[in-house]
């Protein structure tokens, strides 16, 4: 059966932390913690000092990892998954991105687990969480994306809600509201549904109902403005059609809730006039014959773009030798252009991996490490065989020298500019046997070698 992923960060509104006010965003002034931006998501984390402060999420899957840092300022820990009670201990030296926690083998249903500052001490009194990704078993991976102009979606009162462009947006516009008790429908038919909207300093509480059933309230106010975030997950749901109920609970003036789309797995419309322009299926399959069409049309449009490219560049060549003008450079690149960068994809392993080699079984998870690899500086390549043959050759200061080849007699002048420490620019081959110009060779400058920059 398919498996799928789902990663949210400390500040999704589906985790519950308690108590009100225990809680507190991580700094990322370098003067506090200069340590940050080694958490993921820009240096995102929550934390708190408080014994007994706890952070709750229910899913349905079947594994769960919660991912946070030990660090030398942290102490121990709880959590309780679904009753059963085990401990651990953040204090080790700087482990960022790695499990607090983690369980597979469950089984596939809805889950809660909750993590508890278990402080002791003043001296260790922290613990952090980053992000929590779960697993889930699907019957079918496939998705369909509604946009909140769908007619999967309705508003009520529609008067209660508008249609702004916001930053960071999938759709075009949103759906938002100010007004207390204004609420959002969504009609669909699935296995599985994931609504997506803004949170920030200026976004609301808000109630969700699954199907009439009971009302589960969240919080999407955040300390910075983030689009494309989940607001509500339900999965493992039973065949047939589900409705999803969202209602404006503002807590203050001026706070708002904002939808920008929504996820179905398994999905098939129960809207009344199907929007197709605003649906986006990912069911949607090509038959055999159009996809072989599509095939060898490409195959053909690439072969001819080729065939054009090798005529206009045996034109540009022709076009090229019968110009006495024409003069071919070698430009050697500085070492800091040729330096490649190669990320590498981030594994179920943390950064330290090896503290955590018992985690072999942590899923695939996009943490944003970055990693850069460069290659040595290769210098250009041989000179013509003109100068390869010949016996000798003086450095490149200012003088003359004569030298002979196999098709005839070569001079070759070289004379430097400026600094001492630059080498000759500029080498001009004239051939005696055949009274022709040869090609002019740019000697490599003597660069610096160039030091990539690393970030852990």
């Amino acid at each position: 059966m398919p498996q799928v992923n789902y990663t949210i960060d400390d500040r999704s509104p589906l985790i519950q932390y308690q108590p009100a006010g225990a809680w507190s965003y991580g700094s990322n002034d370098p003067r506090l913690d200069g340590d940050w931006d080694k958490y993921s998501n820009n240096g995102t984390f929550m934390l708190c000092t408080a014994a007994g402060s706890s952070a709750s999420l229910t899913f349905t899957g079947t594994s769960v990892w919660i991912f946070g840092a030990k660090r030398s300022n942290h102490g121990p820990y709880s959590v309780n998954l679904d009753g059963t009670v085990t401990t651990g201990s953040g204090y080790v030296q700087s482990l960022f991105q790695t499990p607090l926690f983690s369980a597979t083998g469950l089984e596939d249903r809805s889950h809660t687990v909750t993590i508890t500052n278990m402080r002791t001490g003043d001296a260790q009194p922290f613990l952090d969480i980053d992000f929590i990704t779960w697993t889930s078993e699907v019957q079918n991976d496939q998705q369909t994306r509604y946009a909140n102009s769908d007619s999967a979606f309705s508003y009520q009162p529609s008067t209660s809600w508008s249609s702004p462009a916001l930053a960071g947006f999938s759709s075009s516009v949103a759906h938002s509201t100010l007004d207390s008790g204004a609420s959002m429908f969504l009609n669909f038919s699935g296995e599985s549904v994931t609504l997506y909207g803004a949170t920030g300093p200026n976004a609301a509480p808000y109630a969700v109902q699954l199907d009439g059933g009971s009302v589960t309230s969240f919080n999407a106010t955040t300390d910075a403005y983030t689009p494309q975030v989940i607001l509500f997950h339900a999965d493992n749901l039973s065949p047939g059609s589900h409705s999803v109920r969202l209602t404006n609970t503002p807590s203050t003036m001026g706070q708002s809730s904002s939808i920008d789309y929504a996820l179905v797995r398994g999905a098939s419309s129960t809207g009344t006039s199907p929007n197709a322009s605003s649906r986006e299926s990912s069911t949607s399959k090509l038959n055999a014959g159009a996809i072989a069409g599509i095939v060898v049309g490409a195959i053909v449009v690439l072969a001819l773009l080729a065939a054009l490219a090798v005529l206009l560049r045996r034109r540009k060549r022709a076009k090229q030798l019968h110009d006495p003008g024409f003069i071919k450079e070698d430009k050697p690149r500085r070492p800091s252009d040729v330096l490649l960068a190669t990320p590498f994809p981030f594994t179920a392993e943390p950064q330290h991996a090896a503290s955590h080699r018992d985690l072999a079984s942590s899923p695939d998870l996009s943490s944003q490490q970055k990693s850069t690899s460069s290659s040595p500086y290769l210098p250009p390549g041989a000179l013509p065989a003109s100068v390869a043959h010949m016996r000798s050759l003086t450095s490149l200061t200012g003088t003359s020298t004569d030298v002979s080849s196999a098709s005839g007699n070569a001079r070759i002048t070289a004379a430097t500019a400026g600094r001492s420490d630059k080498l000759a620019r500029l080498v001009h081959l004239r051939s005696q046997s055949n009274g022709s110009n040869d090609v002019l060779e740019r000697a490599p400058p003597s660069y610096e070698q160039a030091v990539p920059d690393h970030r852990s």
